[in-house]
């Protein structure tokens, strides 16, 4: 940790300073102290700060029109779920220029264009194609979960059970069944033995390599773990 006040020289790489979370924290403070001396209102975010976002946006805009500048698609998804689609406008506008503009989104005509049921799914299909590296289903990419909440009725019977209340079994039975869809599977198939006949077809194929079990997608005993991240 740095010792450091307003008039501290700052002599390190960004980077590195922020990396160290009493830093980070002391420096929130700092900030969030000129800014109320400046005549701003502040909020700290104890958790997940897009939540907090999300969530006083969409207070301001149920009074008046309401602009957030940000460059997080978590936080895109947070307020086409959560925005009143009677308030006033609200718009979510990227802190960095594309050519000589900043890209501007217009939440309630992306709930428009969705319907109802598509943005009350979409946090789920976010979800589900992994919201970082670290928890991204391998092989598929992120649009694959909003084109299958589209064009196939079983996932998006399954999407619904986790906007619903549910007993964990049926939330793990539900995020399996989700899983064969994405994966080409057939209803009620399972992971288990779907991963058995994509192994079967990539043997069948592979004539000189071996087949990577790395690159094959979960067993259903993964599954629970899995789906306690979305």
């Amino acid at each position: 940790m740095v010792n450091f006040n307003h008039s501290t020289p700052f002599i390190t790489k960004k980077e590195q300073f922020l990396a160290n979370a009493s830093n980070k924290q002391e420096f929130v403070n700092m900030l969030s102290q000129k800014l109320v001396s400046a005549g701003c209102h502040v909020l700290q975010a104890e958790g997940d700060a897009d939540v907090l976002i999300a969530t006083t946006a969409v207070e301001c805009a149920s009074e008046c029109s309401t602009p957030v500048i940000g460059e997080d698609t978590d936080l895109l998804i947070l307020l086409i779920f959560s925005t009143n689609p009677n308030s006033e406008a609200l718009y979510l506008q990227s802190d960095k220029k594309k050519g000589k503009k900043f890209r501007v989104w217009d939440i309630h005509w992306f709930q428009r264009s969705l319907g109802p049921e598509m943005c009350t799914l979409l946090s789920f299909a976010h979800a589900i194609a992994g919201y970082d590296t670290t928890s991204h289903l391998f092989g598929i990419g992120k649009g694959v979960p909003l084109r299958k909440l589209k064009s196939d009725q079983i996932f998006r019977k399954q999407a619904r059970v986790f906007s619903e209340v549910a007993t964990k079994e049926e939330i793990q039975k539900a995020g399996e069944e989700a899983l064969v869809c994405l994966y080409g599977g057939q209803p009620n198939e399972g992971l288990d033995k779907l991963r058995y006949h994509k192994f079967c077809e990539k043997v069948s194929t592979t004539s000189t390599s071996p087949v990577q079990l790395t690159k094959m997608h979960m067993q259903e005993d993964g599954t629970g773990v899995f789906c306690g991240l979305w």
